[in-house]
């Protein structure tokens, strides 16, 4: 765990209008979402998940963490915020919409941060405002995007890659476009 000050309005590259440096930013900070665990990883978790897992063609199990998927729901949720998506990415981006932000609560809920936010006089408005610059205890993100990276699947929407026992092929030719921000969230 590290200490390190909190980002107030206008200093990440997270956030802001679309552009591509942004774009660029939320493609680096996901890349390595798609993780391969080995049987005893998976064992680890839950023995009897293996009957339930995805196994992929070339060993291993497919997975993602909690942690990549927050951060999917935060830039799904900002990309519904600035609809700049075609119409049909746009209704399924949708469908993530309610999921999402229960996920992120679940996940501020879970890890609950009580690092005080201590308020401000502000100079253009009565109402006091929060001074976000205090200490956060976080972890090292540099560890956890190396231990992301070292599990990654790279090919993880390749055509043919992940078939599905009974369905078939997962992603196709057809299905490309909306690969990486679309899916069911409910299906059982």
């Amino acid at each position: 765990m590290e200490r390190r000050p909190g980002e107030g309005p206008g200093g990440s590259p997270y956030a802001g209008k679309p552009r591509p440096g942004l774009d660029q930013a939320w493609h680096d900070l996901l890349k390595y979402s798609n993780i391969r665990l080995s049987l005893e990883e998976l064992d680890f978790l839950d023995p009897a998940r293996k009957d339930s897992a995805v196994e992929l063609p070339d060993g291993g199990y497919y997975a993602t963490t909690q942690v990549m998927h927050e951060l999917h729901c935060i830039v799904g949720l900002y990309l519904t915020y600035f609809p700049e998506l075609s119409t049909a990415q746009l209704e399924d981006q949708k469908i993530h919409v309610e999921h999402c932000l229960d996920t992120l609560r679940q996940g501020v809920m879970c890890r609950a941060d009580l690092t005080p936010i201590t308020m401000r006089w502000g100079h253009k408005q009565p109402v006091p405002l929060g001074n976000f610059s205090s200490p956060h205890q976080c972890v090292d993100w540099s560890r956890v995007d190396y231990w992301m990276q070292d599990r990654s699947i790279d090919d993880i929407f390749r055509p043919g890659y992940l078939q599905h026992p009974v369905l078939g092929e997962v992603y196709t030719e057809e299905n490309q476009e909306n690969a990486e921000i679309t899916g069911t969230v409910h299906d059982d």
